[in-house]
């Protein structure tokens, strides 16, 4: 297939079943770069995001077309359930590189459409499912939404207050991460099939995913017997580590230091030099020891400046310090602004200044683009059945008034 050097997936078709986040993230993803993504929706129950009786605000549709189903060619509606809507997906499928779906196991068992369902009629065909426990496995059926995800894996008994244990934070949904990481892993299958003609089975599992990044403490259950519990802020090893209060209202600076030449700088930038020597803070250990006092004299340099004013303060003499951004603060962060719309933007009526989601790695030869941004649910159908699955307008119309294209 011809590939355009701007964007290096074009000639791909992508096939998209997918609902919530994380699979539209991986679909928009491979969009951004120059595949063909086919999304596929139905009325009769496919994306509850899409299709949620909750009414939408004009900020919720926004959102929409640049999360869910942005960089898709094509946006239509097709009820595989129904016989006819079934071979009419096989038919696509057919014609697709890789499909992508995070229906339930049980869900694609009950549609037909399973990978070893569609492989006969596509050979090389890569298929990426995603879903919470993999498809194999004692939990394979396991339904979650994002915050079933980290109280599954273990996430949420290490986030929060060792004194009293109440969570530090309830959000952090893992479904971006899964869709970006999704991507690569298909990346690796498309590799693959490049190099043997192959297609092949892309399992992906929250369980798997978010468990690979938990880290130190499986290892330390592993070793020790132990099991860890939430250190908030605190650092096993390292001290200072923490959140400090600047000035202003709700206002926070992270500090943390790793080296001891990191040590004297942070001395020297709060005017303290005699702090790295004192006999309760000369080494890491000593540090670690006397954490507490050392918290509330970094805090008390900390509450007369800015988190701005700290952090540019520290990074000068090379203490690892950010600001704790609120998301309007973030927001208009010119390095957060210059990155997230750096991509080109192709997009009718969208201006950089409007990009919300950026692409998530830049390519400095094949950078992909933000072409189109999501539309309605069968927007595209009769462009789609028409000229690219061929059907004569009347049977169009009849499968329309069957509510086999709904």
């Amino acid at each position: 297939m011809a590939r355009d050097r701007v964007l290096p997936l074009a000639g791909y078709r992508v096939v998209d079943i997918t609902q919530v986040w994380a699979g539209p993230q991986l679909c928009s993803s491979m969009g951004d770069m120059g595949a063909e993504v086919i999304r596929v929706e139905s009325l009769a129950g496919t994306d509850i995001g899409r299709i949620s009786s909750v009414p939408k605000s004009d900020f919720r549709r926004f959102l929409e077309s640049q999360r869910h189903s942005r960089a898709r060619a094509y946006c239509i509606t097709l009820n595989i359930a129904e016989p006819e809507g079934g071979e009419l997906f096989r038919e696509l499928i057919s014609t697709t590189d890789v499909f992508v779906c995070n229906l339930s196991p049980r869900v694609q068992e009950k549609l037909g459409i399973r990978y070893e369902d569609l492989r006969p009629l596509r050979p090389d065909l890569i298929m990426a499912t995603i879903s919470a426990a993999g498809h194999t496995g004692p939990f394979r059926e396991l339904m979650a939404y994002g915050p079933g995800f980290n109280a599954f894996v273990g996430h949420d008994s290490l986030v929060g207050y060792p004194d009293t244990g109440e969570l530090m934070s309830a959000y952090w949904d893992p479904d971006p991460a899964m869709g970006v990481m999704g991507f690569y892993a298909v990346m690796l299958a498309i590799w693959h099939r490049e190099e043997t003609g192959e297609g092949q089975h892309v399992d992906l599992s929250f369980s798997e995913f978010l468990t690979g990044l938990l880290g130190e403490p499986v290892l330390e259950y592993q070793m020790t017997g132990e099991v860890p519990g939430p250190q908030g802020n605190l650092h096993p090893s390292l001290a200072p580590h923490n959140i400090y209060p600047s000035s202003g209202d709700d206002s926070w600076v992270s500090i943390a230091v790793g080296a001891e030449e990191e040590w004297v700088a942070l001395c020297r930038a709060m005017e303290m030099p005699e702090l790295a020597p004192d006999p309760r803070f000369a080494d890491g250990a000593l540090r670690l020891e006397h954490r507490e006092e050392l918290d509330e004299i970094i805090g008390r340099w900390t509450r007369g400046r800015t988190h701005d004013e700290a952090m540019h303060l520290l990074q000068e003499v090379g203490v690892a310090a950010t600001p704790a951004f609120n998301i309007g603060e973030l927001y208009h962060d010119p390095h957060d602004t210059y990155r997230r719309t750096s991509a080109p933007v192709e997009a009718p009526g969208l201006a950089k200044e409007d990009v919300i989601y950026g692409i998530p790695w830049h390519l400095s030869e094949t950078p992909g683009a933000i072409q189109r941004l999501g539309v309605g649910m069968g927007r595209d159908n009769d462009v789609f059945f028409s000229q690219v699955l061929g059907l004569p307008e009347d049977r169009i119309r009849e499968l329309a008034d069957r509510q086999i294209l709904r």
